[in-house]
């Protein structure tokens, strides 16, 4: 109504939150904990999965061998018949050369049990099969040498050792700056000797066409001596014709 006093809203009430609002606040969190929870415990499925199948595989590189050397009259029965001396051999494989089809000398053989395949590296690497000097290693370490030759040779050179700083004062430092001031000084004396020889060869070189030039005058006035000689015979041929018309 129009006469009415105007009343001002009420506050919201500063007390504690009631059994309800106290339900609906804890139950996002709860959720949150949960994900939480199952994404670090799917981690860590994932990192003991890895860990394992790690294991499992170095586990298994210690069972296989690999051998070189071999001659190609050695097959596969022979290895499992040779290597069978130290213990059980699950598996004997030549490797084969697809476009020959001959054996290319390299085999693998994997144990049962890392102290056989221990037991074989001592026993044979080093000996020999049909009078041919094998080696035998683990597979895992003739990979590892790959990778590392690999990465050295992919590695750049580290150049920075020959590399040094213009104000440096330590003692490599200063034999690099009296080799370059030694190098510059050289330099300035292989240029003089250079400019030295060159005005040598320019005196030559002027000494020579003087005599050319005196070799010339030179045969020029010997055949001014032939031409007067010449003209003196002439005369003398007249005289005598002139004498004989008398």
């Amino acid at each position: 109504q129009a006469g009415a006093a105007c009343v001002a809203p009420r506050p919201p009430r500063l007390g504690p939150p009631s059994r309800r609002d106290g339900q609906a606040a804890a139950a996002m969190p709860a959720r949150r904990d949960r994900s939480r929870s199952r994404s670090s415990s799917a981690r860590r499925s994932r990192s003991n999965k890895r860990r394992k199948t790690t294991a499992a595989t170095d586990d298994k590189d210690k069972l296989i061998l690999r051998v070189s050397g071999l001659s190609r009259n050695v097959n596969e029965d022979h290895l499992r018949e040779i290597f069978g001396n130290v213990g059980k051999v699950k598996e004997a494989t030549l490797t084969i050369d697809k476009n020959v089809g001959l054996p290319t000398g390299y085999a693998h053989i994997e144990f049962s049990t890392e102290h056989e395949a221990e037991r074989a590296i001592k026993h044979f690497n080093g000996g020999q099969i049909d009078c041919n000097v094998i080696k035998v290693e683990y597979k895992s370490d003739r990979k590892q040498r790959q990778r590392n030759e690999r990465e050295a040779r992919e590695k750049p050179r580290d150049r920075s050792r020959d590399r040094t700083r213009p104000g440096d004062t330590s003692a490599r430092g200063r034999d690099a700056d009296r080799d370059k001031r030694g190098g510059g000084r050289d330099k300035e004396r292989e240029k003089g000797g250079d400019r030295d020889r060159e005005k040598e060869k320019q005196k030559e070189r002027e000494k020579a066409s003087e005599r050319e030039k005196e070799r010339q005058k030179e045969k020029e006035r010997e055949k001014e001596k032939e031409r007067e000689k010449e003209k003196e015979k002439e005369k003398e041929k007249e005289k005598d014709e002139k004498r004989e018309k008398e």
